[in-house]
């Protein structure tokens, strides 16, 4: 393995570090009146430490992973952010979100495998359950 490799290896390692100590794995439902418009994969962690931040940032643009970063948060948002991200830094990495991360990626391979607005059905929703029920 050369240098590159190694470097590219740690700031993978070191983001699994972090979310899977401290972060957030969300299958989010947006609902009006009472009617789900749709589900919105989240995957972040929030620090109060700058470093933290910084280094997570330079990190995510080094691996060309699309991510928001507020004063405290670093978070992906969306499902094709989500499926790249869990493509370059796969979910078997993770000890203590690994099932979570393994359901949300069955969601996100689901729903990029239907037409943008097909409806949600029981499939959906299942999906979806089982993220919220498993822990991390």
């Amino acid at each position: 393995m050369d240098n590159q490799q190694e470097n590219l290896a740690f700031m993978k390692g070191w983001i699994v570090g972090v979310i899977d100590s401290s972060g957030w794995i969300v299958l989010q439902v947006q609902k009006k009146h009472g009617q789900i418009l749709y589900y919105q994969p989240r995957i972040g962690f929030n620090s109060a430490c700058e470093k933290t931040l910084d280094r997570a940032d330079e990190f995510f643009k080094k691996l060309d992973l699309a991510f928001y970063r507020t004063s405290n948060t670093i978070k992906i948002s969306g499902i094709k952010r989500c499926d790249r991200f869990l493509k370059t830094i796969h979910p078997i990495l993770f000890t203590e979100k690994c099932e979570k991360l393994k359901a949300l990626q069955k969601f996100i391979e689901y729903r990029l495998s239907v037409p943008k607005n097909a409806y949600y059905t029981k499939e959906d929703y299942d999906l979806w359950h089982k993220v919220k029920e498993l822990k991390g």
